[in-house]
């Protein structure tokens, strides 16, 4: 059974009582929707978050079998999830300047690694360099959605460039934060770039650069939106609607009957 196109079929109080404490919003939106088919029919190749790190295939499954009394199997995806940290700001010592953890994140020990990237993310003065580093090797171990919440708030000269680069990652869960930091950042450069990212085979990274366009309200965009918007009619409805609101920003008015 699939869930695309689908809309929620639980409401958030019904929903959120069911899940783990750390469920991230975007997966508490996807269990009111997904319940009732299988992991295969997922757009998603990671069997945990990215974003808080709980085990959605295995949640899933519980939750099919509790409310609907229905058994869908676990779909294998090597490698084995890492769980996410328990806390993301770990207790500092008495010596907790920036060279203490810059030198504990060079450990080869990825627990040491691990804690000092918490560290690290919740500092304001940790360089840019380090914070893209977190996202691309440590994003999968928990610590995607706290990097993504740093970088959307930094104003860093090199970051639109950093981000561009990234729309070219092998990795969904990247480029969709790209797609996110380029929106935010406010640079017109990058809009040629987002343009492309519509044609992604992912939902959530075109879902993303549509609504980075919307913040964007870059006009030399319109004539591409109006061309995607016509070719995406049947996409998935996340992607449709972040279009539509692309082109609403940008004062474009839609024609709902137009083919």
């Amino acid at each position: 059974m699939s869930w695309y196109g689908t809309h929620p079929r639980y409401t958030k109080n019904e929903i959120v009582p069911l899940l783990p404490p750390a469920t991230c919003k975007q997966c508490v939106y996807l269990f009111r929707t997904v319940i009732g088919s299988t992991p295969d029919s997922w757009y998603q190749q990671y069997e945990t978050c990215p974003r808080c790190g709980i085990a959605q295939w295995k949640v899933l499954t519980q939750l099919n079998e509790q409310l609907l009394r229905i058994s869908t199997s676990h779909r294998r995806h090597p490698p084995k999830p890492v769980a996410a940290p328990k806390t993301l700001r770990p207790q500092l010592s008495g010596n907790s300047g920036l060279k203490k953890w810059l030198d504990l994140y060079r450990s080869s020990n990825i627990d040491i690694r691990m804690r000092a990237a918490i560290a690290l993310i919740a500092r304001s003065d940790v360089p840019l360099t380090i914070l893209l580093d977190i996202l691309d090797t440590l994003a999968h171990r928990g610590l995607g959605a706290s990097t993504e919440k740093v970088l959307l708030n930094r104003a860093d000269v090199d970051l639109p460039c950093a981000m561009i680069a990234r729309l070219d990652s092998p990795d969904q869960f990247i480029r969709e934060v790209a797609c996110n930091v380029l929106g935010r950042s406010g640079d017109s450069a990058a809009t040629r770039h987002l343009l492309r990212m519509i044609d992604d085979p992912q939902m959530t990274v075109r879902r993303a650069a549509g609504f980075a366009l919307s913040q964007l309200k870059d006009a030399s965009a319109i004539p591409e939106l109006k061309r995607q918007f016509a070719a995406r009619r049947n996409d998935d409805t996340n992607v449709v609607w972040a279009l539509q609101t692309a082109m609403q920003a940008l004062g474009v008015s839609i024609d709902y009957d137009a083919k």
